[in-house]
C-alpha cells in the first residue's frame, strides 16, 4: 500500500512555545475537504522538517491519500485452497 502526499502549506515553530503557526494554500486544500454529518472537514498531517528552509519554515503540512492499486493487482486469482482427503472406511 502506498500513499501520495499533496503539500498544502508550511509553518514555523513559535519561539519558546510548543506551537507551530502554519499557512495553508486554500486553493490546494479545498480539493481535499470532505463532508461528514453536514459539516466540512479537512484532515492533514503536520511534520517537522529536518532543517529549516530558506524562509525559516520548520514544518510542512500535507494530505496523505492512499494510491489506487492497478486493476491487474486487484484481479489476481485467489490461490487454491488445500482440502483434506477423505479417509477410506
Amino acid at each position: 500500500m502506498s500513499y501520495t502526499k499533496s503539500y498544502i502549506g508550511k509553518g514555523k515553530k513559535v519561539n519558546n512555545l510548543d506551537i507551530v503557526r502554519i499557512t495553508i494554500n486554500m486553493e490546494e486544500a479545498e480539493a481535499h475537504i470532505f463532508t461528514y454529518e453536514g459539516k466540512r472537514y479537512l484532515r492533514f498531517e503536520l511534520a517537522g522538517l529536518k532543517q529549516a528552509d530558506q524562509y525559516g519554515k520548520t514544518h510542512t503540512a500535507y494530505i496523505s491519500e492512499r494510491e489506487q492499486q492497478e486493476q491487474a493487482q486487484e484481479s489476481k486469482p485467489e490461490p487454491k485452497k488445500r482440502t483434506r482427503k477423505q479417509k477410506a472406511e
